[in-house]
């Protein structure tokens, strides 16, 4: 791709004297990089709005190498401008703070925050399926029940989405020590998800996970629910969404009143199911950036994950 030489080294945006972004970064030049600013609500609209821009040289050249600003409502254009560019955009001055080079992105320790381990799987340590090597273990959730908090995280021997799959959990009293990993759903049922705990306004607590059968091709938009009880014993498992004569029984089938009223709160609350890739179990209840989002070698680049700590830590 030819070089589109912009703003050296960094630069700030200003919309009517109001700061918009700063696009800063003392070790490198942003001269090579596209940027982004949402400025709607900056603007005055029907009359004259002043945009300017503050760039800062660390030497040598620099300044406005080329015209830095498309202003665009046109949704096609936006759209062409995103789908070139590279799969992960920061906007804003956040990516002030990163350094994309290093995993942590080079942020500085937050005194008394303390890092815990929960689980640690290499190949010389497998650790859960020990004879089977499961060393990839990725999409975690936190949930807080009864006095316990819960982690679980799916995990296969070394690849993402390749089966055979295991989601798993642990509980700690204290957030030091941790059980050992236990499936939280059956094996032959159990798929990745970016979230797997529900506490219903009824004080039940749900555990949930996509549903995929290893034996067969079975793979529709589903998701699987099973209680996790105050004395933190797994029910039995039902499927919440997506009924097969392949997965277990309707949660309507459940002789327990107040789990099938948890289990439809679930069913009805967006954000909840939003975070299932591109809303796809909520049907035309899903937020309508999936169709406006271009995609990148096959897959859309917006993704979401909201992040709750469910429950109370109370008995």
């Amino acid at each position: 791709m030819d070089k589109i030489w912009r703003a050296n080294d960094a630069y700030s945006l200003f919309i009517n004297g109001d700061s918009v972004a700063s696009f800063y970064d003392a070790k490198n030049s942003q001269a090579l990089e596209t940027t982004y600013s949402n400025i709607t609500k900056y603007l005055k609209y029907g009359e004259s709005n002043l945009v300017a821009v503050q760039v800062d040289d660390w030497g040598n050249s620099g300044g406005l190498w080329k015209l830095p600003v498309v202003s665009t409502t046109d949704e096609s254009e936006i759209n062409y401008q995103l789908n070139k560019k590279i799969p992960v955009i920061v906007m804003g001055n956040e990516q002030q703070h990163l350094d994309f080079k290093l995993q942590d992105g080079g942020l500085k320790p937050v005194a008394g925050v303390q890092n815990i381990q929960v689980y640690r799987a290499s190949i010389a340590n497998p650790g859960t399926g020990n004879e089977e090597r499961w060393t990839y273990n990725h999409h975690h959730d936190l949930a807080a029940w009864k006095g316990r908090l819960y982690a679980a995280w799916a995990t296969t021997p070394k690849d993402e989405d390749i089966p055979p799959y295991r989601v798993v959990y642990a509980t700690s009293r204290d957030g030091f020590r941790w059980s050992e990993p236990a499936d939280l759903f059956p094996e032959k049922l159990a798929w990745a998800s970016r979230y797997y705990f529900y506490l219903a306004s009824n004080d039940r607590m749900l555990a949930l996970c996509p549903g995929v059968l290893n034996d067969t091709t079975t793979r529709n938009p589903n998701l699987m629910v099973r209680e996790i009880a105050a004395d933190h014993s797994l029910g039995e498992v039902f499927t919440l969404i997506g009924p097969s004569p392949d997965y277990p029984a309707s949660y309507l089938d459940s002789k327990d009143s107040d789990f099938v009223s948890a289990c439809r709160e679930a069913i009805n609350n967006n954000l909840l199911l939003e975070q299932g890739d591109y809303g796809i179990l909520l049907g035309e209840r899903k937020m309508k950036w999936h169709a406006l989002t271009p995609k990148y070698k096959g897959f859309i680049l917006l993704e979401k994950h909201f992040v709750f700590i469910t429950g109370s830590m109370e008995n």
